[in-house]
C-alpha cells in the first residue's frame, strides 16, 4: 500500500536537488571513495524506496520522507505517536507554544458555538489518547482549560454528558468499554470521510 503525506515538508526531488546543489557549492566530488554521482543517486534510492510496517502490513511512502526511527515517538500536528516495543500509542499532542486558551465563555459568540467547543475537543481526546488513562488525563487538562476560559462546570459536564448520549454509551466510561468507543468514533470518522 502507498502512504501519501506522512511527512511532507520535504519534497522529494527538491531533497536531491538540495544535496546535489550542497555537494556542488562546496566542490565535494567523492567523500572516501564514493564519488558524488554515486552518493545522489543513493539518496534517491533511500529516498524513494522508503517503507515501513504497521500492525503486519508494509507501507510505501511515495511522497515526503522518513522523520523518525523504530522505538521513537514523533509528532503530527496535533496528535503524539509513539511505536511503545510493537504498540501504537497515541496522545494529543500539545505545542510548547501552546496557550490554555478557547472562546471564552462570556464572549458575543452564540451558545451553540460555546456548546460545540466541549464537545468537539472531548471527541478529540478520545480519538487520539489510545488509553484510558491518557483519555482521562487529556479530559483533566480540558476541563481545566475551559474552567480557566469561564465555562460554568455544569455546563463542561453536560457538554461532556452529550458526548457519551449522542454515541449511545449506556454505562460511564470504562477501561473496558473505552477502546469499543474510541473504535466507534474512527470507523464514524472513516465512514465520514469516504462518503465526500
Amino acid at each position: 500500500m502507498d502512504v501519501m503525506d506522512l511527512y511532507t515538508m520535504i519534497l522529494q526531488t527538491e531533497c536531491i536537488m538540495s544535496i546535489k546543489k550542497l555537494l556542488d557549492y562546496f566542490k565535494i566530488k567523492k567523500i572516501g571513495n564514493i564519488k558524488a554521482e554515486t552518493i545522489i543517486r543513493l539518496c534517491q534510492f533511500v529516498i524513494q524506496n522508503n517503507y515501513f510496517s504497521y500492525n503486519g502490513k508494509f507501507f510505501h511512502q511515495v511522497r515526503g520522507g522518513a522523520i523518525a526511527q523504530v522505538g521513537h515517538s514523533t509528532n503530527f500536528l496535533d496528535l503524539y505517536i509513539e511505536n511503545n516495543n510493537g504498540d501504537l500509542f497515541t496522545k494529543v499532542y500539545h505545542k510548547p507554544s501552546y496557550e490554555p486558551y478557547y472562546l471564552p465563555f462570556n464572549s458575543i459568540h452564540s451558545i451553540h458555538m460555546k456548546m460545540n467547543i466541549p464537545y468537539a475537543m472531548l471527541i478529540r481526546a478520545i480519538k487520539y489518547c489510545s488509553t484510558f488513562e491518557t483519555y482521562l488525563n487529556e479530559r483533566e487538562k480540558l476541563r481545566m482549560t475551559l474552567l480557566l476560559n469561564k465555562y460554568p462546570g455544569e455546563f463542561i459536564e453536560k457538554q461532556f454528558s452529550r458526548v457519551f448520549q449522542i454515541h449511545i454509551l449506556m454505562r460511564p466510561l470504562s477501561t473496558s468499554n473505552y477502546k469499543t468507543l474510541r473504535e466507534k468514533l474512527i470507523d464514524l470518522d472513516k465512514k465520514e470521510k469516504n462518503s465526500n
